[in-house]
């Protein structure tokens, strides 16, 4: 599955072999890959300092996934594409671009070369436009049941077709 989705999505750099596994195992069915690239990764420490942790950052159709692994430990994280509220850039030096991606809850950062950042950032924001936004124009981040239940009454009005509903509903309950 690895290699299909690899062929499938835009490759910016060379990815780690260690990453394999990882990534066919955090690939939902039917989730499509659209871009990977590897970077670092801001990581806190306890004494307010930073220190940065080499991974990778992958851009599907649902979520923006960043991933790292050590010898002991492994770490996936996922924010789904209808939850982003904003994404943002900021240039460094030595040709190095932070994406930060935010929601209400949480921030995501990733440094990557200057030449892969745009792909990137494009992609999340394709994502983003293909999902239809996520109500975060006015503030308010719409959670899928009130999405479904607003889908209902569009179907029952005639405005869906019973096949527009039932994907719909089907990639809304998926967030759940």
């Amino acid at each position: 599955m690895y290699a299909e989705n690899m062929n499938e999505a835009l490759m910016l750099n060379k990815i780690p072999s260690r990453f394999q596994k990882m990534i066919d195992e955090s690939l939902r069915d039917g989730e499509a890959l659209k871009v990977v690239a590897s970077g670092f990764f801001r990581k806190p420490t306890v004494d307010k300092t930073d220190s940065f942790m080499a991974g990778i950052l992958l851009v599907t159709d649902q979520r923006v996934i960043r991933m790292f692994k050590l010898w002991w430990n492994e770490s996936v994280q996922g924010i789904p594409i209808s939850k982003i509220s904003s994404v943002g850039t900021d240039k460094g030096m030595l040709g190095i671009v932070t994406i930060n991606v935010t929601t209400a809850n949480e921030e995501m950062d990733f440094r990557v070369n200057k030449a892969f950042a745009p792909a990137l950032v494009d992609a999340i924001e394709e994502q983003r436009r293909m999902s239809g936004g996520s109500g975060t124009e006015t503030g308010q981040i719409l959670d899928p049941i009130s999405q479904i239940e607003k889908l209902a009454a569009l179907h029952s009005k005639g405005i869906l077709s019973d096949e527009e509903f039932a994907d719909k509903k089907a990639e809304l309950l998926k967030q759940i």
